[in-house]
């Protein structure tokens, strides 16, 4: 019998505060001019996997291996088909999300390693696997187009204009209130914004 390829999301963030949240909050707030426009910052890996294999892996994935997350100093959830309720890329209100990951990533042997460690440790059989760093950005009522915002602060083009993304490294897309799962779509490798 052949199984049936089947969709997961990790979504990671560390314990205690993450100094790259910090500094950018710092960063968006007194250089780049924002103030009191934004009302908070939130910063995730997200990795998303396309695997196929038997059983929920879940419990192994996050408790008996370091695979996509370390235990130790990071938290983690799994969003998976019929399972997970709401992921943390999903806010009421003003949120919007802003998802970078590198260009050459789905290319790249690092993903191949960790799926070879996947497959070895959890018996999952990747068909493909993406990370991407997820910013959230939550807009108070003084910003007409939040969307427009956000894209100001993520794209980098200047030392005073952007911040979180690098164009000439970087895909991304942006997303208002949640991320779709699955959201990784083969023909948008060079990032889009929905």
């Amino acid at each position: 019998m052949r199984e049936s390829p089947r969709w997961m999301q990790v979504w990671t963030r560390l314990k205690r505060k993450d100094p790259i949240l910090i500094s950018a909050l710092q960063s968006v707030v007194l250089d780049l001019g924002w103030g009191e426009k934004i009302l908070g910052m939130e910063l995730w890996t997200l990795w998303e996997l396309n695997w196929a294999g038997t059983g929920d892996p879940s419990e192994i994935l996050l408790q008996e291996t370091t695979v996509l997350a370390n235990p130790n100093r990071e938290k983690a959830w799994i969003r998976s088909e019929g399972a997970g309720g709401a992921p943390p890329g999903t806010r009421p209100g003003s949120w919007q999300w802003c998802l970078a990951w590198d260009r050459e990533q789905p290319r790249a042997g690092h993903a191949f390693r960790v799926c070879e460690r996947l497959l070895d440790r959890c018996g999952m059989k990747c068909h493909e696997l993406i990370r991407a760093q997820v910013w959230g950005l939550n807009w108070g009522g003084t910003v007409i187009d939040p969307r427009r915002a956000t894209l100001d602060v993520a794209m980098t083009r200047s030392r005073r204009e952007g911040l979180l993304i690098n164009p000439h490294v970087h895909a991304h897309q942006i997303f208002s209130e949640s991320i779709p799962f699955p959201w990784w779509i083969r023909h948008e490798e060079t990032g889009a914004t929905l």
